[in-house]
């Protein structure tokens, strides 16, 4: 009985902790927090920017090998139906590619284009929508291993980590809208 007191306290404990993260995520940005319970997990949503955004874990795998995401989706109008990857090299697969030489498109900038592997189609949408430096920065400033892909109306920003804090976030944030503003002309 102790050990299963202790797990629950533990999960509580944890809980509550990623409830105030997310909440204070929530107060800076005005969206809204579905508070995570024992055996759920939280969800923040409502609009950013004048755009939908979501943010919520995701876990996949088998029991006993699931992996844990923090995901950031947000509302994009995607009128060409471009597609768009940048992956961190930090991730072992990525790195495996790169080496491989599988496609990658380069935007011209030496740092970003050795930190990232991207993908793009059309293979020039990339360089158009990355052109502008302080957006280089912004995504080269994401501390950890991520990915940001854009497919159809979706530009999703996933990391394999639950997310807690609540400056990071709230930049993330801004950077994907930022993205997301390029992409529509903004």
């Amino acid at each position: 009985m102790a050990v299963i007191g202790g797990i629950f306290f533990f999960i509580n404990r944890s809980t509550s902790a990623l409830n105030l993260a997310w909440g204070d995520v929530g107060m800076r940005t005005g969206l809204t927090l579905k508070p995570a319970a024992t055996f759920s997990q939280p969800e923040l949503k409502g609009e950013f920017r004048q755009r939908p955004i979501r943010l919520y874990i995701e876990k996949s795998g088998m029991q006993g090998q699931r992996t844990t995401f923090s995901v950031v989706d947000l509302a994009v109008r995607n009128p060409t139906n471009s597609e768009l990857e940048i992956s961190s090299l930090a991730n072992p697969w990525t790195f495996v590619g790169k080496m491989l030489h599988t496609k990658d498109v380069k935007i011209g900038d030496p740092e970003f284009d050795k930190r990232f592997v991207i993908k793009s189609n059309p293979p020039d949408f990339a360089v158009k929508l990355l052109a502008e430096a302080r957006l280089q920065m912004a995504i080269r400033e994401i501390p950890h291993e991520f990915r940001i892909h854009l497919t159809g109306s979706s530009l999703v920003y996933a990391r394999e980590a639950v997310e807690d804090n609540a400056e990071f976030l709230t930049k993330l944030f801004n950077t994907l809208s930022d993205l997301a503003d390029r992409l529509e002309g903004n």
